[in-house]
């Protein structure tokens, strides 16, 4: 059996599912450093119904807009006090397909379309680095290259 390839223990998601919409997920940004590497068209995974499942997302759009919280001053008759204004850091991402870490008795698998619609609040991991690698080589493998006739 193939080992998994997709794998984010120990990692800190970048954030959590806020909101679902058909095939559209927007994820509210936790760690707003990692953010800053984030880019139109980048991989994220989405943790699935089971811990064998990612499902798999293209970032759509990055958004950065101030929150919508009330502040209470320390000092009430103060004016002068600066209020910091939070930001809220959101992505969309459309689904493209389903990572299995365990298919059956085989190992990886990928498929178009996504096999579950994410719950809220499941954790979202950028797919980056070595996890981008090996999750494209898991891929090529399940889609062998087709012959074009001339």
């Amino acid at each position: 059996m193939a080992s998994a390839v997709m794998s984010f223990e120990g990692a800190n998601p970048i954030g959590r599912v806020m909101s679902v919409d058909t095939m559209r997920v927007f994820i509210h940004i936790d760690d707003h450093e990692l953010l800053k590497q984030v880019m139109v068209g980048n991989l994220v995974a989405i943790q699935g119904a089971t811990g064998h499942q990612y499902l798999i997302s293209i970032v759509e759009r990055i958004t950065r807009l101030p929150s919508d919280s009330i502040i209470v001053s320390e000092s009430l008759g103060d004016e002068t006090v600066p209020i910091p204004e939070d930001m809220q850091d959101t992505i969309r991402a459309v689904l493209v397909g389903t990572y299995r870490i365990k298919d059956g008795d085989s190992g990886p698998s990928f498929k178009r379309g996504a096999d579950s619609c994410p719950q809220i609040d499941q954790p979202c991991h950028l797919i980056q680095g070595q996890t981008l690698r090996h999750s494209w080589v898991c891929c090529l493998r399940m889609f062998p290259p087709t012959k074009l006739s001339v």
